[in-house]
């Protein structure tokens, strides 16, 4: 959900800049797979965004030599076999970074800088020999033409949306600035507020679908489970701002539809002891009062329909409620195949370089799938693990890695890796330094290790005892590890 909502965001706020040519949502991954998210399809329905309004990255031919640039969000490092695809240099093609994972330092301010640079001096060349205007992109990754914008935001925060709507925030407030100077108000017409990102972010009447992932991530924005930093906190009151009454009574309709929504209400004192609050500065809600009180006295009707602009959350909105709704549908996974649940929540990522395997030359890459399943089902997976061990070996073959992990998470967390111990024999001794060197912070409890000599894989598995590791948290830690881990045993 994450990456989606925030692609489609990051790409309307740059499309909304007069100065920068159009940008384009692309998400990264296949169409079939959205199906499999039904918590992503229920938020983009209370819209009315159907899949078919949707742009998937195998609907798409990208070409560096046609000026193809791309806005990487909620990841900074395109996947080894897009990297290779796509051009000779992969540096050269990324002009924009947002994410709140790790930074792995490949697309630095200098690279996409100077990658910013080298396409708009092809598009000014294009131009000069052309009449046919050039096409802007943004990539779930925001995929992209243009890349002027030169964005690089990178920062370990609950949710990449979080960062999203900071980034519509300065905006925002910087368009404030201006609407209330006397010099502005004088000279401001009906078609300037219009053309205004207030304007198209109210007008929109989608804020609760950038507010969804921060929810969903930040598990309710209670402090105990880990997930959330005064910046996510910040984002979400500032999307409250401009959350319409009316947006959030239409969406409440169509999520019942779908979704059972909790009718008990939580005490507010109590709920306010599990959130963490981050105090607006004077000087910033006095520009909110100010710039809310210049757009009631504008006649335009969009700034009317702005002047919802208060210094506090408005009250009609449960974030305990919506919480739920997105929880009930992204538990909807009953009726999917071992290959779905593979699929459904899916990252591959490069540990190793080279060197890890027999092949002195092999990286170490590995696909993790976060599963979502009721603890009877993850039972039955270790008493018929055959057809979960071939659906991986499957996936493996497919993607094109050597190592699977799945995060299983039900009423408590669970690890699970499947790899070949032929091809990297020493894996398996990685694994088990890991767990014991992580385990006053993941937790790790081993629970076996199976072998299937007919697929040619070993399955381990460990209960994981540390609610706050998510994979977001784990893969950084596995990836320092098996670096360490590989570079002692070719150094002796």
């Amino acid at each position: 959900m994450d990456s989606v909502v925030s692609a489609i965001f990051t790409a309307l706020l740059l499309t909304s800049n007069t100065a920068s040519p159009d940008h384009i949502p692309v998400l990264n991954f296949g169409s079939r797979d959205l199906t499999l998210r039904k918590d992503i399809e229920g938020l983009l329905q209370t819209v009315n965004v159907t899949n078919k309004e949707l742009l998937f990255v195998d609907d798409m031919k990208f070409s560096a030599e046609n000026g193809d640039r791309f806005i990487l969000v909620d990841h900074n490092i395109l996947k080894p076999s897009q990297r290779k695809l796509w051009a000779e240099n992969d540096v050269d093609i990324v002009t924009g970074v947002i994410d709140h994972h790790r930074d792995e330092e490949v697309y630095t301010a200098d690279t996409i800088i100077k990658s910013c640079k080298a396409q708009m001096e092809a598009i000014t060349a294009a131009a000069a020999n052309t009449t046919n205007s050039t096409a802007s992109v943004v990539f779930s990754p925001v995929y992209g033409k243009s890349g002027c914008e030169c964005i690089r935001d990178v920062e370990v925060l609950g949710s990449a949306a979080s960062l999203v709507a900071l980034q519509w925030k300065k905006a925002i407030l910087a368009e404030a600035v201006a609407f209330t100077t006397d010099d502005c108000q004088k000279s401001t017409t009906s078609t300037t507020f219009e053309e205004s990102l207030t304007a198209r972010l109210v007008a929109s009447q989608a804020v609760s679908v950038l507010l969804g992932p921060l929810v969903i991530d930040t598990a309710s924005f209670k402090t105990s489970k880990g997930k959330v930093t005064p910046k996510d906190v910040e984002a979400k009151d500032f999307l409250l701002r401009f959350l319409q009454p009316s947006e959030l009574k239409d969406f409440r309709k169509s999520a019942k539809k779908i979704a059972t929504i909790k009718e008990e209400e939580e005490d507010d004192e109590a709920v306010s002891k599990k959130f963490l609050t981050v105090p607006t500065s004077h000087e910033e809600e006095a520009l909110w009062k100010a710039y809310s009180t210049t757009l009631a006295t504008t006649t335009n009707a969009a700034a009317k329909l702005s002047c919802v602009i208060a210094p506090d959350a408005p009250a009609f909105i449960k974030i305990g409620r919506f919480y739920d709704m997105l929880k009930e549908w992204k538990s909807d996974v009953r009726s999917l195949s071992v290959d779905e649940h593979l699929r459904r929540d899916y990252k591959k990522f490069t540990f190793v370089t080279s060197g890890a395997g027999v092949d002195a030359t092999a990286p170490l890459e590995c696909g993790v799938s976060t599963v979502l399943l009721l603890q009877e089902d993850i039972d039955e997976i270790f008493t018929k693990a055959d057809e979960w061990v071939a659906g991986c070996k499957s996936r493996m073959a497919e993607e094109c890695y050597n190592l699977h992990l799945s995060t299983l998470t039900s009423g408590s967390k669970q690890l699970q890796a499947v790899f070949n111990p032929t091809t990297f024999p020493e894996l398996k001794a990685a694994l088990e330094e890991f767990a014991v060197a992580t385990k006053d912070h993941v937790m790790l409890e081993s629970t076996g290790t199976r072998e299937y000599p007919e697929l040619g894989l070993i399955m381990m598995h460990w209960k994981q005892h540390s609610d706050v590791v998510s994979r977001k948290n784990l893969t950084p830690l596995l990836a320092d590890h098996f670096v360490a881990f590989y570079r002692n045993r070719n150094s002796k």
